[in-house]
């Protein structure tokens, strides 16, 4: 079927030899010639037991095992090194291969072997088409987040491989280094969806710091990627985001409240916490975190899943004194906390400001608000730096003592400006640009491919106050003290002191 071993699947291990067993058999019952593809199995357990039990069940020519000096994650590169594949592909040991799915990888493999982009595994984890490419790093790595920790997913060439060797590796994440390093050599990348692993429950997993290993040594990757303008200052805000909402969250639920058997170092969680994010950080994670669990236990219990009389009443105590008497103030609390984490992301945040939850903020790095600032319910603002091709320099001014009610919309690519001691209604609408213009060139592309246009910056003075479902475009200027009444479209300039109204809006009443 294809002209030369095409793959080399790279699994380092160490002591698992039953789990390991069940991977290879994975492996071996697949209908493919065995000359297209090797098993490299890198062993640090210093027993013969895994050797033995191989070399009985797979006497196959492409399976080669070596037994080696436990480097921790480090082995993950011996194992590499041992590859003569096109393709070198990292594999857990206990990750098993789905029924067809080894098929499926050598096909993507021989159908990229001459352009050879980066290929990354992320195995239906990720919300995207399988077989995406990107032509830029940030773009790979904002889609492919934390999961660019998991060895798993990684692969790569071996003619890139070699190219590689003898940069500066982490010890916790040599694959991540890799492939962050890829950006260097590499224009495309691609992310595989599909399902093509199921991993065996494993016990006694661990045997390291885990949230010092996640929340500084992975971001640390990632922030030099950052100082090396390889991604967006974006990309490192929402991965960070993600990786602790998604990520370490899930895990001190399984590490701290489920009490599973890993072996995990859990010491120093709030000092790991506060290097990349705050003590606010921690207090929300056990807040939320204990909500959840204890709120589905006490559903359990109301369900009648829990049938054990006796252990209802063991437990009762705990779980029902904290429930009924706390959860107002752990809502108070989660909702406090979190927005305490979010406001740093802004250019400047003032004093005695909030926003209410289900906001949607984007690039708040470009927004600067003032003291006493408040904003009700689905508050969305969105500074956009980037859009298709196009680059630009959003700046969103937002001044003292300024009041938004519910479903405030802000949209900037240049520049909204609002000043002090104006008052908004809800349902309104603010934006600096449009898709394309009226042109027959823009007209025929579609909408959302259009480029964006701007007719100049938005700006709203002090003491204005805009009425219930406004819009406001691009390149107004709404003088102080005016007011604009309910349901307008502003097009054009509003002198001070004036009320206008309608659509297009205009001058209604003027005060002297």
């Amino acid at each position: 079927m294809y002209n030369s071993k095409l793959l080399s699947i790279c699994i380092p291990t160490r002591g698992r030899a039953e789990i390991l067993l069940h991977t290879v058999k994975s492996i071996y019952e697949s209908k493919v010639d065995l000359s297209t593809f090797e098993v490299i199995i890198y062993d640090s357990s210093g027993n013969n037991e895994l050797q033995i039990n191989l070399n009985r069940n797979f006497p196959h020519n492409n399976l080669i095992y070596k037994v080696g000096n436990n480097d921790g994650f480090m082995n993950l590169i011996h194992a590499l090194n041992l590859g003569s594949g096109t393709f070198l592909k990292l594999h857990n040991d206990y990750s098993l291969f789905s029924i067809g799915s080894l098929e499926r990888l050598l096909i993507v493999i021989n159908e990229n072997r001459q352009r050879k982009p980066s290929i990354f595994f992320s195995n239906g984890n990720i919300s995207q088409h399988a077989g995406k490419q990107f032509l830029s790093f940030n773009d790979f790595l904002y889609t492919a987040s934390y999961y660019t920790s998991w060895s798993t997913a990684f692969g790569i060439w071996n003619s890139d491989f070699a190219n590689l060797k003898g940069i500066s590796l982490s010890p916790m994440f040599p694959h991540t280094n890799l492939l962050f390093a890829l950006s260097d050599i590499k224009k495309d990348f691609i992310i595989n969806n599909y399902l093509l692993f199921t991993n065996q429950i494993i016990s006694k997993k661990g045997g390291y710091d885990f949230f010092k290993t996640f929340s500084i040594d992975y971001l640390q990757l990632v922030e030099q990627c950052l100082i090396e303008n390889k991604i967006t200052k974006d990309t490192f805000l929402h991965i960070k985001k993600d990786l602790f909402k998604n990520f370490l969250m899930i895990w001190y639920r399984k590490t701290v409240l489920e009490k599973n058997d890993y072996t995990y170092s859990l010491v120093g969680i709030k000092k790991s916490l506060k290097f990349y994010y705050s003590n606010s950080a921690y207090y929300y994670m056990i807040s939320v975190t204990k909500f959840q669990y204890y709120n589905e236990l006490i559903i359990e219990i109301m369900m009648n899943k829990l049938k054990s009389i006796k252990y209802l009443k063991k437990i009762k105590n705990q779980i029902l004194f904290y429930f009924f008497k706390k959860v107002k103030k752990l809502i108070r609390i989660y909702h406090f906390i979190e927005w305490n984490i979010e406001k740093n992301n802004f250019k400047s945040f003032g004093n005695n400001g909030f926003i209410y939850q289900n906001r949607h903020i984007k690039n708040p790095q470009y927004i600067s608000i003032g003291d006493n600032f408040s904003a009700l319910q689905r508050l969305r603002i969105e500074a956009w730096d980037s859009y298709g091709d196009q680059q630009f320099k959003p700046e969103i001014l937002i001044g003292n003592n300024v009041k938004f009610n519910t479903d405030i919309h802000i949209g900037c690519i240049e520049r909204v400006q609002i000043g002090d001691n104006c008052l908004f209604a809800s349902r309104i609408f603010i934006t600096d640009h449009d898709h394309g213009d009226t042109s027959i060139r823009d007209l025929n592309i579609s909408p959302v491919n259009r480029p964006l246009v701007s007719k100049g910056p938005v700006v709203i003075k002090e003491n204005v106050w805009i009425g219930e479902g406004v819009s406001i475009l691009s390149g107004v200027t709404i003088g102080e003290n005016s007011i604009v009444a309910a349901n307008a479209v502003v097009t054009k300039n509003v002198p001070a002191n004036c009320v206008v109204g309608g659509n297009p809006a205009k001058i209604i009443k003027t005060v002297y």
